[in-house]
């Protein structure tokens, strides 16, 4: 199941950019109006699971995530995300975790590309592993999950730098047994655009 959810991603992906560019629609002449330059793509990472996950947990956290968006257009990007996350709590074996995915956005306002407010649909995939322990004898020792969601965020970009405010909601369905989860996502990303 975990490789058909990396191939349908992969596929998306390709799909997506070979589809807006042979309409002509990848690289717009649309121009940021504060630098005049063309904003294509914004490298950027999660400031909220630094923050939250590093600062307010009882264990040590180190989380790290990714996200490059691709302008496709005026008004549409495709955002390639990852994640890792290494947890080293008291009396708890380290865990390691990970999720990769993507997300297609919508831009709705009339702001320059990679601006503004957008709707966006995301669908991904995670998994954490951790060594087996007596003392957690009734969580799994892996788990593995795929999700789609949907968010609504604004995201700025001034002179280079992007900021990235985003609410949403996301379904998750677990691999190994018959469980799922709904979650709200929320958070503040920050990065560089070029």
């Amino acid at each position: 199941m975990k490789k058909l959810f990396t191939i349908l991603i992969v596929f998306t992906v390709v799909f997506t950019v070979v589809f807006r560019g042979k309409l002509g629609l990848l690289y717009a002449q649309d121009t940021d109006n504060a630098n005049n330059q063309t904003t294509n793509f914004v490298l950027k990472t999660n400031v909220t699971d630094l923050v939250f996950n590093s600062v307010f947990s009882s264990g040590a956290v180190y989380p790290l995530s990714l996200s490059l968006e691709i302008r496709l257009g005026d008004d549409f990007s495709l955002q390639a995300n990852g994640n890792y996350t290494l947890i080293i709590a008291p009396n708890v074996p380290n865990t390691n975790a990970y999720g990769y995915g993507a997300e297609v956005r919508w831009y709705f306002t009339k702001k320059p590309a990679l601006q503004g407010f957008y709707l966006s649909l995301l669908s991904d995939y995670s998994s954490y592993t951790r060594p087996e322990s007596p003392m957690l004898y009734a969580i799994p020792n892996t788990s593995q999950e795929i999700g789609v969601g949907s968010l609504l965020g604004y995201q700025w970009i001034y002179e280079g730098l992007a900021l990235d405010l985003f609410l949403g909601v996301r379904g998750g369905f677990s691999l190994d047994e018959t469980s799922s989860s709904l979650t709200i996502p929320y958070g503040f990303s920050m990065g560089w655009a070029f």
